[in-house]
């Protein structure tokens, strides 16, 4: 796993963290059993700090790789990312389909509120109102580094065009040397 990775993870653990801690407490409709403090004082001018998961939570390690269900129970892949917004909200999940071990998969995001999340097993699930059909027929999805990465590799393709296309040739056709001798 690259630093990338492991800063983004990190930075995706604490903003689901927020986001499902807010969406619990706003659900939440009788008084919670007594816990640990959730947060407990800083130095002076400081912010608090969280000191524990609370039931209603999920983290990012919990919801990263976390298998996705269609809604009649086929299994169609993993949550292998999120998308969270410049208000620290998380608005997509990146989901692994397709495939086998593997090979051949592909990345389809859905929006985060389209996931239900369930138990089954003692293990932790999620399901997406889509079929493995619509999800393989779905667009794949592209990260703002793989544009770039595209658009650079078009640019560097539509350069070397150019410089082929204008080199000159000789009366034999090659680029460069001596012309080659009637066959």
């Amino acid at each position: 796993m690259s630093h990338e990775q492991v800063i983004r993870r990190a930075a995706l653990g604490g903003a689901l963290a927020m986001l499902l801690a807010g969406t619990a407490i706003a659900q939440t409709s009788s008084p919670p059993a007594a816990t640990p403090q959730a947060t407990t004082p800083a130095a002076p001018g400081s912010s608090s700090v969280l000191v524990v998961q609370h039931e209603t939570e999920k983290s990012t390690a919990e919801v990263i790789g976390m298998p996705v269900f269609a809604p009649d129970g086929a299994t169609v892949g993993k949550i292998s990312n999120l998308l969270i917004d410049q208000d620290q909200q998380v608005t997509g999940a990146v989901l692994s389909v397709g495939g086998f071990l593997g090979i051949g998969t592909k990345t389809v995001a859905v929006p985060w509120e389209s996931l239900k999340f369930d138990e089954k097993g003692g293990k932790q699930l999620a399901i997406v109102p889509m079929s493995s059909e619509e999800l393989a027929k779905a667009p794949e999805f592209k990260t703002l580094a793989q544009l770039k990465s595209e658009r650079e590799s078009e640019r560097i393709r539509a350069e070397q065009k150019t410089r082929d296309m204008s080199r000159p040739t000789t009366p034999g056709g090659a680029t460069g040397g001596a012309p080659r001798p009637p066959q």
